[in-house]
Formats: structure tokens, sequence, C-alpha cells
């Protein structure tokens, strides 16, 4: 305890203050009610008694402790007993519990002189309670000498409300390790039946009961499921029948109902006294509802010998029995259950919850999802496959190497515009013009040895001359041709979608090699892959749209033109070429530019559309594993 640090006070005259009382005469009784550490209020008032005695100038005195419900303060007893605290007094003690010290005021009403002493009573630095006295007029020094002797008696105060706390405790601890004891028994078994069987029997031997029962609510009545001790039982007995009663008789007035009762607020037992007289042991009936999300699922019932007389603690344990066992053998019983009953009552259950009161976001919810369905269902939408797209040049030329050779200048590169006739690179023609040239020297030897021969009249001379002179002539037309052919021009105005040879000049290049792929730039058309669980739909003729990843703000039109028979494989999934070609050919747009394309197919209920893909899939699945 703390030491007294007393405040001395002067309160102000205050109407209604009342006489006091006589303190009792002092005897053994209030001993004995003091050792007696169950019944408070009797502890409380003895004390009081006692007290008083001691400070012998004690007017009247009040104990204010915690309540263990509402966690508040509150008068726990009064002396005299019929004495009611006065203003003066409940203030002192209010001082007190905020000062957490010892108090001492005196105060003065209608010229009568009285002094009060308060002092808190503190557990583990809690306020617990407080004690106040009016006493006598007297000295500072009885008035401390007072305060004191009240200090060394809030002792008992302390030590009794420490041993209640402590009686709590250990209560709820053993009642915890009896009911897990309980649930572990339960836990032992797989199956209900003998789960719930091992369970009552070992709850009879726990408490000391003749007869432990388990019943469920089904249609409004009780049905029993299980009995200790009792391995089969018929449902027509006259006791099983006795022991639904009484459970019935708990369960519609929603209370614990134990028979006979000494409750203030008296229940009816009538059920549960002919289950004790006529086929129990003529002893207490204890009846628990079980309680499962706010609403009553089952019950349990205990019937005791004669000689039993149930206490608090025991009806406490039954409850907390009632909140864990019964727990876990509901859900016992809802496991064992056949599959078909537990959907057809899931289904009930969620029926009932969206039909009956609360539950109002599932409502709404519901409501919402309904809505969508009917609107999925009735409106109706363009059904479009959508497809990769590449824009490619509608015509495509490819400039080759007319012949083997050396690359000589090259100004071009892919990407570049061109224009009709525009030189795109030369190839080396220097040893043409040689070969050209000693071709041209030849046709001239030949020319003047013609000449010489038919002066001499040698005309069979002269037709081989004139043979090796057109053989000349081919050949220097042929080296005019190739020569003409070493510089490379574009055919039309376009752009170059390949070919680079700025980085390669002197390289050789054999005849029939590629040196540009030239397109026009006013002509193109669209390349798209068409998965070939939507090729079915797509036809020729049909319009769509074109979205460019370069213009994602212009959608261009286009019309399918061909479909092609030959299939391309991307990642696994087998896709088929299809051909179409813009409506209107926009600025911009270049060769090898990439989009995403919607080709419209024809009008369908949006439903219809978004589950379209799924139950392809689920035909395909079925047909595979079942047909």
């Amino acid at each position: 305890m703390k030491p007294v640090n007393p405040n001395v006070e002067n309160i102000q005259p205050a109407p209604n203050m009342s006489d006091g009382g006589k303190a009792v005469r002092f005897d053994g009784t209030a001993w004995q009610n003091l050792a007696d550490h169950k019944n408070d209020h009797l502890f409380f008032e003895s004390w009081l008694s006692l007290q008083s005695r001691i400070l012998r100038s004690a007017l009247n005195g009040v104990v204010v402790v915690v309540d263990e419900v509402e966690q508040d303060l509150r008068p726990a007893a009064y002396w005299p007993p019929e004495a009611i605290p006065d203003k003066d007094l409940i203030e002192i003690a209010e001082a007190a519990v905020r000062r957490r010290t010892g108090i001492i005021r005196r105060n003065s009403v209608n010229d009568v002189e009285t002094q009060s002493i308060a002092y808190p009573i503190l557990i583990d630095g809690e306020v617990a309670g407080v004690v106040g006295f009016n006493v006598q007029p007297g000295s500072d020094v009885m008035l401390q000498s007072a305060l004191r002797q009240l200090q060394w008696g809030s002792v008992w105060l302390e030590s009794h409300i420490k041993g209640k706390q402590y009686n709590l405790v250990h209560g709820a601890a053993s009642r915890l390790s009896t009911a897990l004891d309980l649930v572990a028994v339960s836990l032992e078994y797989d199956e209900f039946g003998p789960a719930a069987s091992a369970t009552l029997t070992e709850v009879a031997s726990q408490i000391h009961c003749e007869r432990a029962s388990f019943g469920v609510v089904s249609n409004r009545h009780i049905k029993i499921l299980a009995i200790s001790h009792t391995a089969v039982f018929s449902r027509r007995m006259n006791l099983v029948r006795a022991i639904s009663s009484a459970m019935e008789e708990a369960v519609d007035q929603e209370r614990l109902i134990v028979s006979p009762s000494s409750d203030e607020n008296i229940a009816v037992t009538r059920c549960h006294e002919e289950l004790a007289r006529r086929y129990g042991f003529a002893g207490p009936v204890l009846t628990v509802p079980l309680y499962d999300d706010r609403r009553i699922y089952g019950a349990l019932t205990l019937e005791f010998h004669p000689d039993r007389l149930l206490e608090q603690d025991d009806v406490e344990l039954v409850t907390a029995l009632g909140t864990t066992v019964g727990r876990v053998l509901e859900m016992k019983r809802k496991e064992s259950r056949w599959l078909g009953v537990k959907v057809l009552l899931s289904m009930q259950r969620q029926l009932h919850r969206l039909l009956g009161a609360g539950y109002l976001g599932r409502k709404i919810a519901v409501i919402a999802i309904a809505a969508l369905v009917l609107f999925f269902s009735t409106v109706t939408s363009t059904f479009r496959v959508t497809t990769d797209a590449t824009l490619e040049g509608r015509i495509q030329r490819m400039l080759v190497a007319p012949y083997d050779g050396y690359i000589a200048e090259a100004n071009i590169r892919a990407g570049d515009k061109v224009s009709r006739g525009q030189v795109l690179a030369k190839l080396d023609d220097r040893d043409l013009r040689l070969e050209l040239e000693a071709w041209a020297s030849r046709k001239k030897q030949y020319l003047a040895e013609r000449q010489r021969v038919v002066a001499n009249h040698d005309m069979a001379q002269a037709n081989v001359f004139k043979s090796q002179i057109d053989e000349a002539d081919v050949q220097i037309a042929l080296l005019n041709e190739k020569i003409e052919r070493a510089i490379i021009v574009s055919p039309f105005n376009g752009i170059v979608l390949s070919g680079d040879l700025t980085q390669s000049l002197g390289r050789g290049v054999q005849m029939g090699d590629t040196l540009f792929q030239v397109a026009p730039h006013e002509s193109y058309r669209i390349f798209l892959k068409v998965d070939e669980r939507d090729i079915e739909e797509v036809a020729p003729e049909q319009t769509g749209s074109l979205l460019l990843n370069s213009m994602p703000h212009d959608p261009f039109a286009f019309t399918v033109t061909k479909i092609s028979s030959v299939t391309l494989s991307e990642e696994g999934i087998n896709m088929f070429r299809v051909e179409g070609l813009l409506d209107i050919t926009p600025k911009g747009i270049r060769p090898g530019m990439e989009g995403v394309a919607k080709i419209s197919i024809n009008e369908q209920k949006l439903v219809w559309i978004w589950s379209r893909s799924f139950l392809n899939w689920i035909r395909i699945q079925y047909y595979k594993w079942w047909l």
C-alpha cells in the first residue's frame, strides 16, 4: 500500500446533509461474514460495520468497487445498512479516486461541523474501489489517525478483491482446460456419431452428471442426435421425447434453464421438471441453447443426481462447453451429410439470406448481376474478329543484279522515296566497255577482210567473214544491253523497302542477287493473321477497320479481298493469311507498319459475343475427353 498523504479541505455548507446513523453493536456475526468470501455484499457490509467500530467516531460509510461487467465504480455496501451516503461523502470518494490518495475534508452544514475521510483501493496501480466515512469532528491528529486506520483496514478489501479476481481467472482457465480436453476427444473421430457419443460420455464424466444429451433444430423441433453412455436409441422412446421437449422449452425461451431454478426471473420449466420426475434422476436439469451466427441451432441438456447442487461455476462451465464442444459437433454433423444435402441446404441458406432481413450488400450485388445478365442477353452489338495486321505494298518489285559484277555506285537506302527512272545504283562496267571495244575492232577487221575477198571473187570466204561480222554485231548489242542495265533505276514512284548498298561498294554480286525491293507509295494492301478458330466467320467483301500503332487516333476502313488457304504457325497457334484493301489511302503510311484490325461479321447478342470462345473451348474439351 502507498503511504498516507492526507489532504485537508474545507467545504462550504451544503443542504440536505444526512444526520448519519449509529454504530452497530460489535458481535461475532460480522467476523463470520467477513470470512465468507463468496458473498460480496455481506463481506463489504461486515467490513464497514467492523471498521466503524474501530474508528469509534464514524457516522456513516460506503464501499464503492469496480463492477465486473460494466467496468465502472458502483456502491457495494452502506453503513448503516439503511443509510444512503450524502453528497459530501460521494464527493470525497470521487476526489480520492481522481487523486489516488487518502483525503480528509471538513464540512460545515447548518453550523454543524462534520468531517469526511476517504481512501482509494489500488491493485497493480489501477483503482479497484474506494471507501469513505463521515466522522465526528476531531483534531487533525485524530483525523490522520482515522485515515491511517482506514488505510490499514482497506487491506482486507484489497485482499478480497484480489482473491475474487484470482478465482475468476482460475475458474476461466479451468473451464478453458476442460473445454479443450473435450474438444480433443471430439476431434479423435472422423464421423459425427462416434465423436458425439464419446464426447457426451466424457462430458458426463468431467462434470459429474448422470446423462448428457445433444440435439439440433430440425423443422422447428429438436432432434436428439446423441446421448451419453448410449450408442443406439430410438427417437420414439418416451425418454428421448422428454429430453427433446426440455430442449425445445429452452430454445423457445432463448435462454439457459436450470431446474429447479432460483433465478429471480422465473422461466417456464415444466418440461424440465417432468423430465427429472418421470424419466430422469429427480435431480437438477440444465439446458444450454447453442448459438451459431446469432441463431439457435441446437441445445445441450445435462441431468444430475439429486444430491448434486449446481453452482454458478457449473453453469458457466456448461455454457463454455456449449460454445466450444457444441460448435465442433455441429461442424462434424454438417460435414458428415451427403453431398446433395449439403448443396441443397447451402442453396436454401443463401436464398434465405437473399430474401430475408439483412445482407443488404449481397442483395445489391445479386440485383446488379441480374441487371447485367438481362442487359447482355438482350442488347446486341456488331461481332468483330480481331487480328494482327501488317501494311504491305500492293505491288512489290524486286530489282536484281543483271550479271555478275561489282557495285560501283549506290546512293539509295531502304526507306528512301524514289521517283520513276531515278538511279538507285550502278555496277562496274569497265570490263564490259573494254570487251565492247574489242568486238568493235574485230568487226572492223572482219569488214576489211570481207572486202578483200570479195574483190578476189572468193565468195565462200566472203560468207565466212559475213558470219563473223554478224557475230560481232550480236556481241556488241549484248554488251551495250549489259552496259545499259548496269544502271539500276526505279521502275515507278515508290519507296525502297529493302536494300542498302552504300556500305558494299566494290562488293561482288552474282546475276539474280536481289539489290532492292521497291513498292509504290500510293497503293497498299493489308496482311491479316486470322486465328483458325475465327476463320470460318471471315468471308470476302466483309468490311473492317484498321488502327496502326503509329496512328492510334485514326482508324482506316478496309475491305477483305482474299482468304488464303496457306496457314502460318506462330507460338503454337495456326493462322490463316487474309488480305484486304484500304478504302482510302491516307497520307503518312508506309509499308511494314503494324496494327490491329477488326473485321465486322454480323450483329449478335453481347452474351453470345463474350461467351463464344469459352463455349467453343468447352465443346472441344467435352469432345476430347467424353465422346
